[in-house]
């Protein structure tokens, strides 16, 4: 991947293929070609720190300026990374480009995009031997929310 030595995992569920894994050691080198790769398709729309904390920049780039917006950012970043973990999470750009205008927040984008919408997590962490490693996940978090969502309406209990 990009040139950098990964291990890959998939993740099935009732036998289709819905998230695919990559793993690697975590450097600088390849966490700005990870990143630079990512950025051109892709558009950082979420980061989350360990303990839950998010920073939803599709609702801070509607209040903020673009310098506070990326100070935003690097706070955020810094205390994630103290803290051992952070996950950013990008949206296929030509997708969610025609609708960040009316989309207050991540939550609302995803509502309005289509079932095809695409995602990639980008999850950096530390382990107790102090080792960094990268883990990069592919989904298409719309098509599966509407599998559950079907899904629960079709079961039926008889009590």
């Amino acid at each position: 991947f990009i040139g950098i030595d990964v291990d890959i995992a998939f993740r099935f569920y009732n036998n289709k293929l819905t998230q695919v894994y990559l793993m690697m050691f975590f450097d600088q080198p390849n966490h700005i070609k990870v990143f630079t790769t990512l950025r051109k398709r892709f558009q950082l729309v979420l980061i989350k720190n360990i303990a839950g904390q998010i920073l939803d920049i599709v609702n801070h780039s509607k209040t903020q300026t673009t310098d506070q917006l990326r100070s935003s950012i690097g706070t955020f970043e810094q205390i994630a990374l103290a803290s051992g973990e952070i996950t950013y999470s990008f949206l296929e750009t030509k997708t969610i480009q025609p609708l960040l205008a009316k989309s207050t927040n991540i939550q609302m984008l995803i509502q309005k995009s289509p079932r095809g919408l695409r995602e990639v997590d980008y999850n950096i962490f530390t382990n107790d031997d102090g080792d960094s490693f990268g883990h990069i996940s592919f989904s298409a978090p719309k098509a599966m929310m509407l599998k559950l969502k079907k899904e629960a309406s079709e079961q039926s209990e008889d009590f």
